[in-house]
């Protein structure tokens, strides 16, 4: 054990330094979120180093599983990183030059399709559902489907960055969450201490995760999810749904809504749940207010033993909160 906490004192000093310089990082790699439209929230430019600072840590946990090869196997967790490296280059590329939703798109589906045709165990290949006692083969499906599910929960996770703090406690929340299932629980809770150091500088308005930070962990947190899915069985498929059901269900409403009005689904606006809370609540509120709706459903598929149960109460407190502020 002595070497895993010789990695948790590197890591919360690499840390520590970033907390120390982010400012000048932030100068060094020009990337800021310019408070030039009419959605954002902040009144001055603020740093995007959330990917920058959570690519980095798993660098250095990557060089560590090289000498020691005790966290992942190590084919497995350099895949993890090359295609991680790939999906945060892509947010980073946006970040600074704003690439359009369709180019973004067709880009991130080419690097999901090649993770997915190297590294074959990965493809979802039979949906096995907590209420339905037969498993669903896929068959020639399962290459689409996995891209499928990779982007909805990348897009869907990027569209609900909207306000500090939020996509950061929701991913302590998953994280905590896939732990306490026993999944990749050393990775995870070296990931941790980054995350923690973030939360506190977004807490402040010093920084923003940004599409670098946003894409990545989505990505990271879906693959990790995926892998476990497709190698023990720690989850049914329904029940990675619910975890995923918040902003799944504001990707899905928002699409429709700018579908209708003839707009790029991807496309930017404030019509975002925190967005339509936030004109009647504050920030405080706000995150709190939504941290719940993703929680509670969770708790209740403990204590009623029931994931469709908990899957049905989340899409009707959503329909409410929405119904309620918009």
């Amino acid at each position: 054990m002595t070497k895993f906490y010789f990695l948790y004192f590197t890591i919360f000093f690499i840390n520590l330094f970033f907390f120390i310089n982010y400012r000048k990082l932030s100068l060094f790699l020009n990337i800021f979120d310019i408070p030039n439209e009419g959605r954002k929230l902040h009144t001055y430019p603020v740093p995007i180093l959330g990917g920058v600072i959570l690519f980095v840590n798993l660098f250095f946990i990557f060089l560590f599983n090289l000498i020691n090869n005790d966290i992942l196997e190590k084919n497995t967790f350099s895949i993890l990183l090359i295609f991680s490296f790939f999906i945060f280059l892509l947010g980073f590329v946006d970040d600074k030059f704003k690439l359009s939703p369709n180019t973004k798109i067709f880009i991130l589906s080419l690097i999901l399709l090649t993770l997915c045709l190297i590294d074959e165990n990965l493809l979802i290949k039979e949906i096995d559902l907590s209420f339905y006692k037969k498993k669903i083969f896929l068959g020639k499906l399962s290459l689409f489907f996995t891209i499928f599910c990779f982007l909805l929960f990348i897009n869907a996770f990027n569209m609900f960055d909207g306000i500090n703090l939020q996509s950061g406690l929701y991913s302590l929340f998953l994280f905590i969450y896939l732990i306490f299932n026993g999944t990749e629980v050393y990775l995870l809770s070296f990931i941790f201490i980054p995350l923690l150091f973030f939360l506190y500088l977004n807490y402040k308005n010093n920084c923003f995760l940004g599409d670098s930070g946003s894409h990545f962990l989505a990505f990271f947190i879906s693959y990790l999810i995926v892998k476990d899915y497709n190698s023990h069985r720690s989850y049914f498929a329904d029940e990675i749904f619910l975890l995923m059901a918040i902003p799944g269900y504001d990707l899905l409403r928002l699409a429709i809504l700018r579908s209708l009005k003839k707009k790029n689904p991807f496309s930017p606006d404030n019509q975002h749940i925190h967005y339509l809370i936030l004109r009647k609540k504050n920030i405080f509120f706000t995150n709190c207010y939504i941290q719940i709706l993703i929680i509670l459903p969770v708790i209740l598929m403990f204590f009623f033993n029931s994931v469709l149960f908990s899957i049905i109460i989340s899409l009707i407190i959503y329909s409410f909160t929405i119904y309620k502020f918009n």
